[in-house]
């Protein structure tokens, strides 16, 4: 063997050595969830307040503040609450990595608190029980903030899901993707999830104009799908009004009298663009079939459209250590036009 070839060989095992190593110490977060506003028919597009009621019940091991788990409409605060425009609903944190991996997740609410979340928190915001104050979200003294420490367990672990049988169909489905399990204390679960409540406004701003619907972006970052969706009261006609998307300080107009382009509803786009904002495909069905029945199969008019990274991040600001060599966030809002 010549210089030339041993000098070739070596070169050849330190690449694969370092490939090998790189591989292993990869370490993949991903997140989504859904931010839902109201807003009416024909007005101004001024957020409605409200929305405290949650849709769905939790299963009753979430915890909450509410120590009452037969109060399925708190959404997790165990006093009153007043003026919420927005309800920060089932963001659920997917991580992937070869090894085990202990880790510390913080979160920020701005503009509003975090009600509900599993495992149990190691750290976060605090609700005293006894309080029977009214908590205004007009008027927040104090936004949310949740920690986790915990451990990525690995690929290979023998641990099994503290709570595997279920009937709640909006826990089972994100699970359904190829992320580790994770632990927190003595709770495995495959995803952080948290929810809450807030009021703040975003650049996404829709007003009427006779039967025009204006769809404004007020921010330079680009908004990259949107979807105009309507389902009728027999539940067996949903129809895509408009797919699209807005540019920085423009803005879209649909014509509902006028508009002919209307087809029936599937999926796939919806699929893609989520994906093609950072989820993986597995990741992006299991957020569709988690809200089936609210995204789809209630009768009405709502909006659907993906938030600008940095949006997320202003609303949501996430640390995370070790720090992700990949961290993708998806978030989508849900705008229900109500009459």
């Amino acid at each position: 063997m010549n210089r030339l070839q041993l000098f070739f060989l070596i070169f050849i095992s330190l690449v694969s050595v370092t490939s090998a190593k790189d591989k292993k110490s990869k370490l993949i977060m991903h997140e989504w969830g859904t931010f839902t506003t109201e807003i009416k028919y024909g007005g101004n597009g001024k957020l409605l307040t409200g929305l405290e009621k949650e849709e769905e019940h939790l299963p009753d091991f979430v915890y909450q503040y509410n120590l009452n788990s037969l109060n399925f409409f708190s959404k997790g605060f165990s006093t009153s609450v007043t003026n919420v425009t927005v309800k920060m609903e089932t963001p659920v944190i997917y991580f992937y990595t070869e090894n085990e991996t202990p880790f510390t997740v913080d979160i920020h609410f701005n503009g509003g608190k975090i009600s509900q979340w599993y495992p149990q928190k190691t750290n976060g915001g605090k609700i005293d029980p006894k309080v029977t104050r009214i908590i205004d979200f007009k008027n927040l003294k104090e936004n949310g903030y949740i920690q986790w420490n915990g451990t990525i367990l690995a690929k290979d672990t023998k641990e099994k899901l503290t709570k595997p049988a279920l009937k709640h169909q909006n826990w089972l489905m994100p699970r359904e993707t190829d992320s580790n399990l994770i632990k927190v204390n003595d709770e495995v679960e495959k995803y952080l999830f948290y929810r809450g409540l807030g009021n703040f406004e975003t650049p996404f701003n829709i007003h009427f104009e006779n039967h025009k619907m204006i769809m404004t972006n007020n921010k330079t970052e680009d908004i990259p799908y949107i979807l105009i969706y309507k389902i009728d009261s027999s539940g067996l006609n949903p129809k895509t009004l408009w797919e699209g998307s807005i540019k920085g300080n423009q803005s879209s107009t649909y014509n509902f009298k006028n508009n002919t382009k209307r087809s029936n509803f599937n999926k796939t786009n919806f699929i893609s663009a989520l994906k093609t904002a950072g989820l993986y495909e597995k990741e992006a069905i299991a957020m569709l079939n988690t809200w089936e029945t609210s995204y789809f199969k209630k009768e009405g008019l709502r909006i659907f459209w993906i938030l600008p990274k940095n949006l997320t991040n202003k609303i949501l600001p996430l640390t995370m250590k070790p720090t992700p060599t990949e961290l993708k966030r998806v978030l989508v809002g849900r705008i229900n036009i109500v009459k």
